[in-house]
């Protein structure tokens, strides 16, 4: 499980993550947010529990609930998702408004984030997986993953995108 921070600001945030990996992204968020008792829409997962313990911290719920909406809104308008689907992530997305707006001061900005990896990943980072980095290296090292997993997807796929 991921939470791929590409900005410190929410909005900009998920309009970065790939659109092929945005249903994605919102889909293991929202088992993160079950993980963190957020939501019942889905099933707990054992993963991510630095995660977890990040966004429940009060100066980072209102970053995710931004994020989330953002997904959302991007999913909605771009893919045809089942309505049963959709009800699950408007649900989680409400849930989600409740933890955030008990924030006593809103924020939008976060001040870091957790890198989290693929194993196989070690070897290009100075990094151990589930690190918490200040906010700028931890976007800097996403971006780095992101163009890392973009090269395996390619040569999975081939460079026209379609499976060799």
């Amino acid at each position: 499980m991921f939470l791929l921070v590409l900005s410190s600001n929410p909005v900009e945030a998920a309009m970065l993550v790939p659109d092929r990996l945005k249903f994605k992204q919102l889909l293991e968020l929202t088992q993160l947010l079950a993980s963190c008792g957020i939501t019942n829409q889905v099933k707990p997962i054992k993963q991510g529990k630095q995660i977890c313990e990040w966004i429940k911290r009060n100066e980072n719920i209102y970053f995710v609930y931004i994020f989330y909406s953002e997904l959302l809104t991007w999913c909605e308008s771009h893919i045809k998702m089942l309505p049963n689907t959709f009800i699950k992530f408007l649900c989680t997305r409400d849930f989600l408004w409740k933890e955030a707006d008990k924030c006593r001061t809103p924020n939008e900005l976060i001040k870091t984030a957790i890198f989290r990896y693929v194993k196989e990943y070690a070897e290009m980072t100075s990094y151990e997986s589930n690190s918490e980095l200040p906010i700028d290296m931890a976007i800097s090292e996403y971006k780095r993953y992101l163009e890392y997993k973009e090269k395996q997807y390619k040569a999975k796929r081939g460079n026209n995108g379609y499976k060799q």
